[in-house]
């Protein structure tokens, strides 16, 4: 997955179903798995992640996981 790329989400369950564009990424993200009662973080991970536009909307933080590029 590039900068351009046209992709959509693997399943439905995400909130668009038309194609969009990548228009930065792939880069690291930090993702929070579980905070304590206090708040403070027990268990995080990095991912790598892409920001995608659909027609107005930027989408951001989007694991590339759950996203397929379109040939």
């Amino acid at each position: 997955m590039n900068k351009g790329d046209l992709v959509i989400p693997i399943d439905s369950s995400h909130i668009w179903e038309a194609p969009g564009v990548i228009i930065k990424g792939p880069y690291g993200s930090v993702e929070v798995a579980e905070k304590r009662y206090d708040g403070k973080v027990t268990v995080s991970f990095e991912t790598k992640v892409v920001d995608i536009l659909i027609g107005r909307q930027v989408f951001t933080k989007i694991p590339i996981e759950k996203l397929k590029v379109l040939r």
